[in-house]
């Protein structure tokens, strides 16, 4: 997932937040998934927030959303170039932080 000059890579136990930018990266395990962080997990089960769930715009590859959670708290999720493929390896979901140059910052916090 990439936003807000952050590209953040879960394998679903082990979470890399990667600022380009600042050449840092924070290295979390998950404890528990949640929308804000995979948004896979908003596709896999946006039936469930129906009654929240206000769609402003979607085409065949995008889908604008907003979503009103407890309190009247607003998530806006703009999810642009959805692509459904094959079934791919792990290896595509975790960061190799020996990939990165020796400038960067990790921080490991598992």
């Amino acid at each position: 997932m990439q936003g807000l000059g952050l590209e953040v890579i879960s394998d679903g136990a082990t979470r890399w937040s990667k600022d380009p930018e600042a050449e840092e990266v924070v290295i979390e395990k998950v404890e528990k998934e949640d929308l804000f962080t995979n948004p896979a997990l908003f596709i896999r089960s946006y039936r469930q927030y129906m009654d929240k769930l206000k769609v402003n715009s979607s085409s065949s590859d995008a889908l604008d959303v907003t979503l009103t959670l407890d309190e009247n708290t607003r998530a806006r999720f703009v999810l642009t170039g959805i692509k459904f493929l094959e079934k791919q390896g792990k290896s595509d979901f975790v960061l190799d932080t020996k990939s990165l140059g020796k400038s960067y910052v990790i921080t490991d916090l598992r």
